[in-house]
C-alpha cells in the first residue's frame, strides 16, 4: 500500500544569499535531487522554499523520510539540521486511495514559471483581500491537484 506525505522544505533568505555564485539555487538543487531519489507529486519551487508530495513505497520509508531529506542536504553543503540555514515540515496527507494506488496517474512539477502569477498578484498595489485569497488558493491546489477533486473545488466557487 502507497502512503504519501506532503513536504515543505525552506532555507534562510541569507544564507541562499551567500550561495548566489553556485549557479543552481540551492532549493532548485534539493528539488532535483528528491526527484531523483523519491516518486515527488506536485512540486512548488520558490526561491526559498520547496514544497510537494512523494510518495512512498513502504512504512519503513515513511520513518526514513525525515533523515534522508536532511541527509540530502548535509551531504551536498556540509550543514546541519538545527544551524538555523534550513526546516523542513513533513505531514501525512493519505495512503492507500485510489489516487495513490493508481500507476498512471499524471504526475507534475510546477516550477517558477507556474508560481510567477501569485507573484504578479502579490506586487499589485492594494487588493490585500484579493492577495490572500490568491495565497490560500495556491496553497490548497496540492492538496486539491493530488487528490483529483480541483473540478469539484471549482464548481463550488
Amino acid at each position: 500500500m502507497n502512503k504519501t506525505v506532503q513536504f515543505h522544505f525552506l532555507f534562510s533568505r541569507e544564507w541562499v544569499i551567500t550561495r548566489r555564485g553556485d549557479g543552481v539555487l540551492p532549493v532548485e538543487w534539493f528539488a532535483n535531487a528528491i526527484k531523483e531519489r523519491f516518486s515527488v507529486r506536485v512540486v512548488q519551487i520558490k526561491t526559498y522554499e520547496c514544497r510537494g508530495i512523494i510518495r512512498l513505497k513502504s512504512a519503513e520509508e515513511r520513518e526514513n523520510i525525515f533523515n534522508s531529506l536532511i541527509d540530502l542536504i548535509s551531504d551536498k553543503y556540509g550543514i546541519e539540521y538545527g544551524s538555523g540555514v534550513f526546516d523542513i515540515m513533513i505531514e501525512d496527507v493519505g495512503g492507500g486511495g485510489n489516487m495513490h494506488d493508481d500507476p498512471d496517474s499524471e504526475w507534475t512539477i510546477l516550477g517558477d514559471n507556474d508560481i510567477k502569477s501569485l507573484d504578479r498578484i502579490n506586487n499589485l498595489v492594494g487588493a490585500d483581500e484579493f492577495k490572500k485569497l490568491a495565497a490560500e488558493c495556491a496553497s490548497a491546489a496540492p492538496y486539491l491537484i493530488c487528490n483529483k477533486i480541483l473540478d469539484s473545488f471549482a464548481s463550488r466557487a
